[in-house]
This record gives structure tokens, C-alpha cells and sequence, in this order.
């Protein structure tokens, strides 16, 4: 006699268990492309809300040669995608920064670094300055904000004008761009002290016949923008305080950068040593692609100072 095994059926339990697995993978997508959205929105609530007028000077100047001069070699980050514009026109760019230690094994990286990135920008020149510009005292924290009367005995102004100097006649640009000369984007001293000495150096030449420079071009967010990202960072909290302002300088002009997002972006990779201190002021920059992130973040903003006006 045979005997034929039936096949039992599936438990109540078991279709249900089979059920929810099946709805759950299918909600998988639906909540993906839900948070997805929702971190784009708090992106775009990162983005700033003020609207100013568009750069005109840039396109019709006639002089195309411009000079970065920065403490630090990312400190270009938050102008990257102008310069990226400006070399792409026929520009010739040079970058100043200074380096405090000589040929460390840490500059070395940095150096290369800014290497590769100037090339992804179309920066021609670099004046890589190996010059400690702040005095044997020093600070413990030099990233955090001191008194502007402090300046001359922390920093070797007359060393950091010297070499502004010889930059300027050498190149002779017609604009410079810095970073703002009041709280030095998020609080930096060096940033301050060098975009001070920037405009001290035009100030003392402006009047010289054979003096190149026009405008400077300080690199700002605008205040809600600021406010957003750079917020809760001490340096910024105290730098406001020490320096006696609200956040940096409010912008004049800005320069449209959708159309190199992605340049702006390999410039911000290509500081691999750096990535910690950039994602900070570029939150999730690298987490989408340049077309996603610079379509929120798309335009860059200015200070413009004329220099026949110091």
C-alpha cells in the first residue's frame, strides 16, 4: 500500500509573516526615496534666503589676471567655483598661502594637494610661501579668534606685506581675492590678520601710478546662511564676540557657479588631509553629485571693496 505525503498548509501565522516581509520590501524603495527628499529639503533650509545682485565687474574687466591670497591653502574652498569660471574665460590666476613649518612631511601633502587642485581649477601659478607668520609666542589653539590689538604681537604683519607686495608687482592682478578682513569667515585670526594685510598693502599703494590692483573680492556667507552652518563652532560663537560683529561682513554681489559645481567639488576632494574641517562648512558636500549639491548651494557671494575708496 502506498503511502502519499500531503503537503500542509501554510499557518495563518506564517501567510502573515510572509505577507508583512513582502510589504516591506516593497515600502523599501518608498522609504529610501523618502529620506532622500527629506535631506535634500533640510539641504536646501541650509541655503541662504537673502538674494543679492549679480557680479557684472568680472565679465567686463580688462585686466584678466587675478591673485588668491589666503593664510591657508583650502581657505579658496568657498570661492572655487569663481576662479573655476574666471580661468575657464582666460584668466590667469595665481594662489598665494603661506606654510608655517618648511618642508614638513604635512605640508608636503598639503602642497600636493593644492597642486592637484589648482590643476583641476585652471590656476596657473602658486606662490607656496614657506614662512611662519605668526611670532615664537604663538598660540595653543591658533584657529581660535584674538583681539585685533593682539595682531601685531601674535603675527609678523611687516613679513606677511612684504610678500603681499612682491606678489602683487609681480603679477600685477586686478583683483584679489581674500577671505573677509573682520571675522575671517568662521573666526580665524590668520585668516583676519592676512586679508588685513591684503588691504593695508593697497591702501598704502592704491595711489601709485603703476599700482594694478582695482577691487578685492572677499569671499562671504551670507548671514542666514553662516548662521545655519557655522552656528554652534566656537571659533564663530567667540569670533563674534571678540571681534564685535554679527557674522561676516554682508555680501554686495554674487557669481552664479552652476556650471562648475562639479570643478568646485574635485577642488574641495583634492584637500584629502583636510576633509574634517571642510565638511564642516560644506555639510554632505560629499554625499551627492556636484549637480544635486551645487543646484542648492549654486552661487558664491562677495564683499567688494574698490580700492580707490580705502
Amino acid at each position: 500500500m502506498r503511502i502519499t505525503k500531503q503537503k500542509s498548509k501554510p499557518s495563518f501565522v506564517s501567510s502573515f509573516k510572509i505577507n508583512a516581509l513582502k510589504k516591506a520590501w516593497l515600502s523599501f524603495p518608498i522609504i529610501i526615496v523618502a529620506l532622500f527628499a527629506g535631506h535634500i529639503l533640510y539641504l536646501s533650509s541650509l541655503a541662504p534666503k537673502e538674494e543679492f545682485s549679480e557680479d557684472s565687474f568680472l565679465d567686463s574687466e580688462q585686466n584678466k589676471t587675478a591673485l588668491i591670497i589666503v593664510a591657508h591653502d583650502d581657505d579658496a574652498i568657498s570661492f572655487a567655483g569663481t576662479i573655476s569660471s574666471l580661468a575657464e574665460k582666460g584668466w590667469d590666476v595665481t594662489f598665494l598661502c603661506f606654510y608655517s613649518s618648511g618642508e614638513s612631511e604635512n605640508n608636503l601633502v598639503r602642497k600636493q594637494e593644492l597642486k592637484k587642485a589648482a590643476q583641476v581649477s585652471g590656476i596657473k601659478n602658486l606662490e607656496l610661501l614657506d614662512v611662519d607668520i605668526m611670532n615664537d609666542a604663538g598660540q595653543e589653539e591658533p584657529w581660535m579668534p584674538v583681539p585685533y590689538m593682539k595682531f601685531p604681537s601674535l603675527y609678523k604683519l611687516d613679513t606677511i606685506r612684504y610678500m603681499i607686495t612682491n606678489a602683487i608687482f609681480k603679477y600685477k592682478p586686478s583683483i584679489i581675492f581674500t577671505l573677509d578682513d573682520s571675522i575671517g569667515g568662521y573666526g580665524h585670526p590668520q585668516h583676519v590678520a592676512v586679508s588685513r594685510c591684503v588691504d593695508d598693502v593697497c591702501r598704502l599703494f592704491k595711489d601709485t601710478v603703476d599700482f594694478p590692483v582695482r577691487k578685492i573680492y572677499q569671499s562671504v556667507f551670507p548671514y542666514s546662511q553662516a548662521e545655519k552652518i557655522l552656528g554652534n563652532l566656537p571659533a564663530y560663537q567667540q569670533g563674534k564676540n571678540i571681534y564685535g560683529v554679527k557674522g561676516m561682513p554682508v555680501p554686495e554681489v554674487s557669481v552664479s557657479i552652476k556650471d562648475f559645481g562639479g570643478k568646485k567639488k574635485d577642488f574641495m576632494c583634492a584637500f584629502e588631509s583636510q576633509q574634517s574641517s571642510i565638511k564642516k562648512i560644506w555639510p554632505y558636500y560629499n554625499w551627492y553629485p556636484s549637480w544635486i549639491y551645487f543646484g542648492i548651494f549654486d552661487k558664491e557671494y562677495f564683499r567688494t571693496i574698490n580700492i580707490k575708496n580705502l
